[in-house]
């Protein structure tokens, strides 16, 4: 919560967060780790939290923390949504690669809050999911196989919330950013939010989806959202390109 306080202000004070990096030695080798690794990694190797930080910067380093305690949970197996163990955990990876492939592409669509969102947008699945009882899994089941909506939406017919309403929620108690909450509440409808960090992380799910799920089709608003960044087909798939390289990488390493 410190991190996250410090990482979201305007002017972020690295000396500090250096400072509370420094006391956890878990958190300091994890960063130092990933900022030598190919997700983040320059020309020269480097030691110091304060040099990592820099490199990083305060967005990607409060989605590392958060990571580094949400991970062994992400890796759980999850029946309710098909998942096995891993499952969540890589997608989720996958999609904060694909936010920074895309945030390379295009600079001015990038936030202090796009690499967090992106790794915590399907957070409230780890919680729903074991509350869920058969006869809910088999009603959403449904209501996605007849085609009447998209897993989301039959979620919210079944239960009258969904997956990323839980998600924000657990956001809001974690006293994360608001910027991260409403990007997490709002991954599978961008449109419903200003802030273009939605929009962001939907068009990165989709990546990942497309590229862990063999043939899984884009969803339906995609085209418009992919629109509203600025994005042209052959650059969406340059993206979804450079995604599948990265992400297999930071998996192998991290897995």
């Amino acid at each position: 919560m410190r991190l996250a306080s410090l990482a979201s202000d305007d002017e972020p004070d690295f000396r500090e967060i250096e400072r509370v990096i420094t006391y956890d030695p878990v958190l300091t080798a994890q960063v130092l780790r990933v900022a030598n690794s190919g997700l983040f990694g320059g020309m020269r190797m480097i030691g110091s939290v304060r040099d990592a930080v820099v490199r990083i910067g305060s967005g990607a380093l409060m989605g590392i923390a958060v990571g580094n305690a949400t991970g062994p949970l992400l890796k759980n197996e999850i029946p309710a949504y098909g998942l096995s163990a891993g499952d969540l955990w890589r997608h989720c990876v996958t999609t904060a690669v694909a936010s920074t492939v895309l945030t390379e592409a295009r600079p001015e669509l990038g936030t202090a809050y796009t690499f967090s969102s992106a790794l915590l947008h399907d957070i409230g699945k780890m919680i729903l999911g074991p509350m869920m009882t058969t006869e809910m899994i088999e009603s959403c089941r449904q209501a996605a196989a007849e085609g009447r909506e998209e897993n989301f939406e039959a979620e919210l017919e079944v239960l009258s919330l969904h997956h990323a309403d839980v998600g924000a929620l657990v956001a809001q108690h974690w006293k994360m950013p608001t910027p991260i909450i409403r990007a997490i509440l709002n991954h599978h409808t961008p449109g419903m939010d200003e802030d273009i960090t939605a929009a962001v992380v939907f068009a990165s799910d989709s990546v990942a989806n497309m590229v862990n799920v063999l043939g899984c089709a884009p969803p339906a608003s995609l085209h418009s959202v992919r629109e509203r960044l600025g994005l042209t087909a052959r650059e969406f798939e340059d993206v979804c390109v450079t995604t599948t390289h990265r992400a297999t990488q930071v998996i192998a390493a991290y897995g």
